[in-house]
């Protein structure tokens, strides 16, 4: 089974530090078109592992910056979790619905 998932979207609050095992997490605000053709909004919640790169995320990433994400989905105390593997700042400028991705080698 392949779980891989790529999201666009903008902030929601300050990446907050997790003391207990090293990274960060911050809440991701995407826009996404459902079934119906409706424009909607869906909050997800993104982990940052590993203290180095949590340090660059809680540095560079603060509330209402634009941020694409690539990783895997995984199961989390607080529910669905986007268990974040790379990531690309955007520029505030960029509109996230048009966000499109260039295929990888794999």
């Amino acid at each position: 089974m392949i779980n891989r998932v790529f999201i666009a979207g903008e902030l929601c609050a300050d990446p907050e530090s997790d003391f207990e095992d090293p990274g960060c997490t911050f809440p991701l605000r995407v826009e996404h078109t459902d079934w119906s053709g409706e424009l909607t909004e869906t909050t997800l919640l993104v982990r940052v592992r590993g203290e180095r790169r949590a340090r660059v995320m809680t540095t560079y990433m603060k509330q209402g910056r634009k941020l694409m994400v690539r990783g895997h989905l995984s199961q989390g105390p607080e529910g669905v979790v986007v268990e974040a593997e790379g990531w690309q700042f955007l520029s505030d400028t960029v509109e996230l619905r048009s966000c499109f991705l260039e295929p990888q080698a794999a």
